[in-house]
């Protein structure tokens, strides 16, 4: 698996890069072509920066929003009060939908590279390290959220870190919520008695970075 996933991925870093050679030749109204250009006015963007946004914009997106999908059904059912509520005040359905990534996030890791050395509780990062952050625990700082181990659809939850912060912040984190919104408003609408099947396991995503169901059996 593990050779086949890294095939796969230089034969598309090879193929991205000969579509930005060809873009370089015969410009075209697409996203390529722009950052292409960029490079050519202004010589802040590299090949490698050209290919890995390419790449990011292809493929990431899709297991985040699985994630909070499967994560926001199995939350609202098995706390049928918060259910109950959005049901009854379904002007909720944004807010409920930023307390799940602030309560179960679907990607709790996210690497950052350190560009200095710096001292944190004890612990000395070199530059250049690549530093492990929490997202899960950030978002249960109680110093932010109050009751953070409760899961309650009408708090404030925009200081929630699922989707990065600043410059950081995830591109398609808009449309990932809108996705969720329509699956979620949308199931609940056409099966208004889904509940758990008690009778069959949850199974949970295995990866060290990322959090929701892979099998979430339910029945209606």
């Amino acid at each position: 698996m593990t050779r086949r996933l890294v095939q796969s991925a230089n034969g598309l870093i090879q193929y991205t890069r000969e579509l930005i050679a060809q873009r370089r030749v015969q410009p075209q109204d697409d996203f390529l072509s722009t950052l292409v250009k960029a490079q050519a006015e202004k010589g802040h963007v590299t090949d490698d920066e050209i290919v890995a946004n390419a790449m990011l914009i292809l493929l990431a997106g899709h297991l985040a929003v699985r994630n909070l999908i499967g994560n926001a059904i199995y939350l609202l059912l098995t706390h049928p009060e918060q259910r109950n509520k959005l049901q009854s005040q379904p002007e909720l359905l944004a807010n409920a939908i930023q307390e799940v990534l602030r309560y179960e996030p679907p990607v709790i890791l996210i690497p950052r590279v350190a560009t200095e050395d710096f001292e944190f509780h004890g612990q000395t990062i070199r530059n250049g390290q690549i530093v492990q952050l929490s997202i899960a625990s950030a978002n249960r700082d109680s110093d932010h959220f109050p009751e953070s181990d409760r899961f309650d659809i009408s708090r404030n939850a925009s200081k929630a870190l699922s989707f990065g912060h600043g410059p950081h912040s995830c591109l398609g984190a808009v449309l990932a919520k809108q996705e969720a919104a329509i699956a979620i408003e949308t199931l609940f609408r056409r099966m208004p008695n889904i509940r758990l099947d008690d009778s069959k396991p949850i199974k949970w995503y295995r990866n060290a970075g990322n959090r929701g169901p892979e099998v979430l059996p339910l029945v209606f």
